[in-house]
């Protein structure tokens, strides 16, 4: 898995491996490099759903490492720039999905050719 980040306009990335657990920080700047690796992996507190009582919105406290799944290092990437200052930039190509992993969503992979407007149908370019 592979995450994009920038500071002060620099950018940089994050590459996970999930087997080993292991993070990879890259960035222009040592002193950003070094925050975040040191960032993400020490452990955090995580409030996430229980699943658990079986009520709705129940949330239970959770202490975890960021790379021990990519669950977790999604939640600690997403509270990076809280802690941090370090910006995720969740839109770069590099954080979208795969051709593989498309085939998950409903018809990501397929271009709109119509779209239809109340009675009038629109082609697309």
């Amino acid at each position: 898995m592979r995450t994009a980040f920038h500071h002060d306009g620099k950018y940089g990335f994050v590459d996970y491996d999930e087997d080993n657990k292991e993070i990879l920080v890259t960035h222009p700047d040592k002193e950003v490099r070094l925050t975040v690796k040191d960032y993400l992996t020490n452990p955090h507190m995580f409030i996430v759903p229980s699943g658990e009582t079986g009520v709705v919105g129940d949330r239970v406290l959770v202490k975890a490492k960021p790379t021990e799944s990519s669950r977790h290092l999604n939640m600690a990437l997403s509270e990076m720039y809280f802690n941090t200052g370090v910006h995720v930039d969740w839109s770069h190509k590099d954080n979208r999905p795969s051709n593989d992993e498309k085939q998950y969503f409903s018809n990501a992979n397929k271009p709109i050719i119509k779209s239809i407007d109340g009675d009038e149908e629109y082609e697309l370019i």
